[in-house]
Protein backbone atom coordinates (compact mmCIF):
# COMPACT_ATOMS: atom_id res chain seq x y z
CA UNK A 1 0.00 0.00 0.00
CA UNK A 2 1.09 3.35 -1.15
CA UNK A 3 -0.06 6.52 0.73
CA UNK A 4 0.52 10.00 -0.39
CA UNK A 5 0.16 12.99 2.09
CA UNK A 6 -1.15 16.15 -0.41
CA UNK A 7 -0.31 19.00 1.91
CA UNK A 8 3.25 17.73 3.17
CA UNK A 9 4.23 15.83 -0.35
CA UNK A 10 2.06 17.86 -2.81
CA UNK A 11 0.69 21.67 -1.58
CA UNK A 12 -0.78 23.04 1.02
CA UNK A 13 -2.60 25.41 -1.69
CA UNK A 14 -3.43 23.31 -4.07
CA UNK A 15 -5.16 25.02 -7.25
CA UNK A 16 -6.31 24.67 -10.71
CA UNK A 17 -7.10 22.30 -13.47
CA UNK A 18 -4.51 22.11 -16.43
CA UNK A 19 -0.52 22.05 -15.74
CA UNK A 20 -1.03 26.10 -17.36
CA UNK A 21 -2.55 26.74 -14.21
CA UNK A 22 0.34 26.49 -12.11
CA UNK A 23 2.68 23.87 -10.76
CA UNK A 24 -0.17 22.33 -8.48
CA UNK A 25 -2.86 21.71 -10.17
CA UNK A 26 -5.21 19.06 -10.42
CA UNK A 27 -3.07 17.66 -13.74
CA UNK A 28 0.62 18.16 -12.24
CA UNK A 29 -1.10 16.18 -9.28
CA UNK A 30 -2.73 12.97 -11.03
CA UNK A 31 0.06 12.78 -13.73
CA UNK A 32 2.95 13.68 -11.46
CA UNK A 33 1.80 12.19 -7.69
CA UNK A 34 -1.17 9.86 -8.09
CA UNK A 35 -0.84 7.98 -11.70
CA UNK A 36 2.83 6.90 -10.66
CA UNK A 37 1.77 5.99 -7.04
CA UNK A 38 -1.33 3.79 -8.05
CA UNK A 39 1.08 2.34 -11.13
CA UNK A 40 3.71 0.77 -8.01
CA UNK A 41 0.86 -0.29 -5.94
CA UNK A 42 -2.76 -2.13 -5.41
CA UNK A 43 -3.57 0.91 -3.18
CA UNK A 44 -2.59 4.25 -2.60
CA UNK A 45 -4.19 6.15 0.61
CA UNK A 46 -4.75 10.03 -0.06
CA UNK A 47 -4.42 12.17 2.80
CA UNK A 48 -6.50 15.58 2.05
CA UNK A 49 -6.01 17.12 5.45
CA UNK A 50 -4.17 20.36 6.08
CA UNK A 51 -4.89 21.87 2.80
CA UNK A 52 -6.64 25.46 2.50
CA UNK A 53 -9.13 23.89 0.57
CA UNK A 54 -9.67 21.98 -2.79
CA UNK A 55 -11.87 23.56 -5.56
CA UNK A 56 -13.86 21.42 -7.92
CA UNK A 57 -11.71 21.71 -10.88
CA UNK A 58 -8.49 20.25 -8.87
CA UNK A 59 -10.51 17.54 -7.73
CA UNK A 60 -11.86 16.64 -11.25
CA UNK A 61 -8.96 16.95 -12.99
CA UNK A 62 -6.72 14.91 -10.63
CA UNK A 63 -9.64 11.80 -9.86
CA UNK A 64 -11.71 11.67 -12.54
CA UNK A 65 -8.79 12.54 -15.21
CA UNK A 66 -7.62 8.90 -13.61
CA UNK A 67 -10.27 7.46 -15.20
CA UNK A 68 -10.58 9.48 -18.03
CA UNK A 69 -7.01 10.19 -19.28
CA UNK A 70 -5.52 6.74 -17.75
CA UNK A 71 -8.25 4.41 -18.53
CA UNK A 72 -8.18 3.36 -14.69
CA UNK A 73 -11.93 1.75 -13.83
CA UNK A 74 -13.20 3.67 -10.63
CA UNK A 75 -13.70 1.28 -7.26
CA UNK A 76 -14.48 2.30 -4.31
CA UNK A 77 -12.49 1.40 -1.34
CA UNK A 78 -12.64 2.84 2.37
CA UNK A 79 -11.93 2.33 6.40
CA UNK A 80 -14.62 0.63 7.49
Amino acid sequence: MGSINVTKQFSEYPAGRYRRDGNFSGEVFRDDWLAPYLDRHDVVEIDLDGAMGYGSSFLEEAFGGLVRKHKMKPACYGKS
